[in-house]
């Protein structure tokens, strides 16, 4: 049997499940440093890494267990570029009042002037990479493997990640009845460490399916094949990828208008100019690490990629400053 017969559906309904699931729950990196810097808590921050370890243990499991190794994998070399690139997507989402992540989640809401973020990150992006041609060093460096682990310490991990994966579902599931399952599916809001087990579960399998599958990179990447052809910066992109993005999609559609709370509408207005800014500067960080933060947070940091966690802590770094620097010097209301 042809291997797309059964990978495609089943891929494309675990993104379906993380869509609705990433609508029921406050995951955003600007929220999570919000949380931090004004509240003293980093309930968001853990939850993040609570989803790195679920898609890692998840993902060398299915390894160990069945031999199947992600196809395709984010792996590029640590540097100042990256980081750089970092802080700028950081600054970005402060601009445009959320991440790569929470954007798509209010476009599927119905706030339609999310596309304008999504555009701007687009051109952010075509611009960095269009520059990478004219700057010497700013492009990232793809290396292979991502990160050389003994079999020794691999196995050690492996055996801790799956202990702990085990003793975090007895504590998920203790006093879970079956007569519940609709109850908590359609609870308006899910509690944080369910949310990363489903999100970290899922895009574990999906890691070893299909790798490198989030939507920001699918629109650059397509944008980048359609403007630079014959460039290096070709690659060959699954049709798959874009139905993914599309479920994702479809799953936030989904979960917010089984809350009721799918409100199609557009609001023109000089907040455009800050969405588009936030996006443009978003797409060029992104280009620049490379990955925006879904790409890090779901496929590269599990994936060993040496760029990807320095990438991210600049990136929740360049947020920080951003929102510091509006509270303090604008008096805006975060």
């Amino acid at each position: 049997m042809n291997n797309t017969v059964v990978i495609w559906p089943f891929a494309i309904f675990l993104v379906f499940l993380m869509g609705f699931v990433a609508d029921r729950t406050n995951l955003c990196s600007v929220n999570a440093v919000k949380e931090v810097l004004f509240k003293r808590r980093a309930s968001l921050l853990l939850s993040f890494a609570r989803i790195v370890l679920w898609v890692l243990g998840v993902s060398m499991l299915l390894e160990w267990l069945f031999g199947v190794s992600s196809p395709t994998r984010t792996n590029f070399q640590f540097g100042i570029p990256g980081l750089v690139g970092g802080i700028l997507f950081g600054v970005g989402a402060v601009l445009n009042n959320g991440c790569s992540l929470h954007t798509l989640t209010c476009l599927g809401r119905g706030n339609m002037d999310m596309a304008v973020s999504i555009s701007g990150l687009i051109i952010g992006a075509m611009a960095a990479k269009a520059l990478f041609g004219q700057v010497p060093g700013l492009a990232p460096v793809a290396v292979e493997p991502a990160l050389a682990v003994d079999l020794f310490y691999r196995d050690m991990l492996l055996l801790t990640l799956t202990i702990g994966m085990l003793v975090e579902l007895f504590r998920l599931l203790r006093g879970f009845r079956f007569s519940e399952c609709k109850s908590r599916l359609l609870a308006s809001e899910y509690l944080l460490p369910s949310a990363a087990a489903l999100l970290g579960i899922a895009n574990g399998i999906l890691l070893a399916l299909v790798g490198t599958w989030m939507y920001t990179y699918t629109l650059i990447q397509g944008a980048s094949n359609l403007l630079f052809p014959d460039s290096g910066f070709y690659q060959p992109l699954p049709g798959l990828l874009w139905l993914l993005l599309l479920a994702y999609l479809g799953g936030i559609v989904a979960s917010s208008y089984s809350r009721h709370e799918l409100a199609v509408a557009i609001h023109p207005g000089l907040q455009w100019f800050r969405y588009l800014a936030g996006g443009i500067l978003m797409g060029v960080g992104a280009s620049m690490i490379p990955g925006g933060n879904d790409v890090l947070l779901l496929n590269a940091i599990p994936g060993l990629s040496w760029h990807a966690l320095p990438a991210y802590l600049s990136m929740l770094g360049g947020v920080a400053i951003a929102l510091l620097v509006l509270k303090h010097y604008f008096a805006t209301d975060l």
